[in-house]
């Protein structure tokens, strides 16, 4: 029988000893709508994405999200000429909801600015800059 290096296996412990990553659960008393935002967030990154410190920051989130979308529906079925100030009210809630959601998005790391590389979002909007010392000699060009 074939014997392992000691670095191989101290490979092997490593991984075996190492937990597989379970996503966050939903807390037991969040209503059914901000839940499913909670559900369909933590399933669209990798389980470890989010951890116990992430929930509150998390939650907020997703309360904001639906919270959002209600009034959202609600304007939708309004009539802006019947009556403009409700119109109005709604609307600035509306807004005010989702700037929260958007401020805890960019703080957790969720929207796609975030997920690039400072290079990679510059080259994606056309906005990068010379690189290297070539750029400095003027040799890329």
């Amino acid at each position: 029988m074939a014997r392992k290096s000691q670095s191989a296996a101290a490979v092997a412990q490593v991984f075996a000893i190492r937990p597989t990553a379970s996503r966050l659960p939903v807390p037991s008393d969040m209503a059914p709508e901000p839940a499913e935002v909670w559900r369909t967030t933590t399933a669209a990154l990798p389980p470890d994405w989010f951890t116990p410190e992430h929930g509150p920051l998390l939650e907020m989130y997703c309360r904001h999200v639906a919270r959002a979308g209600q009034l959202e529906r609600v304007i939708s079925e309004l009539d802006p000429v019947a009556d403009l100030a409700t119109f109005d009210r709604l609307v600035k809630l509306a807004g005010l909801e989702s700037s929260k959601a958007a401020m805890h998005a960019r703080s957790m790391r969720l929207t796609h600015q975030s997920r690039l590389k400072a290079e990679t979002a510059a080259n994606r909007t056309g906005k990068a800059g010379p690189r290297g010392i070539e750029a400095l000699r003027g040799l890329d060009q």
